[in-house]
């Protein structure tokens, strides 16, 4: 029970030292609450109407008559944002997990052949790289979506200017 608290341990420390993973995971975040901020700070929350939604083709196809009353939906979108920033953080960290399990795995099994050969640990790093790549894959779309959840807020912000 000790060793596999000590080697969690150790996994978390591997995972904080990597300073992609955290700064994906940090500027996710960070983007989400300023999403928020925007969202709190620059709308006028005494509006009794609020355009939610519009179209180029078809111009305003959704208002909320109650703004004032009940202002939830205009935040439906940056929740849905910081949803999917953790499922995909939740998934990057088991994908990161997984790797640097397979990692360890692999060196106890070939420690003979890398003292031998001295250099082992490189054929390991490029067998890796596609679940490393695929949790920072998964943080960087978690990015994209929280800036284009920006932009809508903003639009929104500025349609009932």
């Amino acid at each position: 029970m000790q060793e596999k608290k000590s080697l969690i341990k150790e996994r978390l420390k591997t995972i904080l030292k990597d300073r992609i993973f955290i700064s994906l995971v940090l500027g996710g975040l960070f983007l989400n609450m300023i999403v928020f901020a925007i969202a709190i700070l620059f709308i006028n929350f005494d509006q009794s109407a609020f355009i939610l939604h519009y179209n180029v083709f078809f111009g305003i196809d959704k208002i909320n008559f109650e703004f004032d009353k009940n202002p939830i939906e205009l935040f439906l979108v940056p929740i849905g944002s910081v949803i999917i920033w953790l499922i995909n953080l939740i998934i990057a960290f088991f994908l990161y997990l997984t790797s640097l399990r397979e990692q360890l795995q692999y060196v106890e099994a070939n420690k003979d052949i890398a003292d031998k050969e001295g250099g082992g640990e490189k054929s390991i790093e490029k067998e890796l790289y596609p679940k490393i790549f695929g949790a920072y894959s998964l943080l960087v779309s978690a990015l994209i979506i929280a800036v284009v959840i920006g932009i809508y807020i903003v639009a929104v912000i500025m349609v009932n200017k």
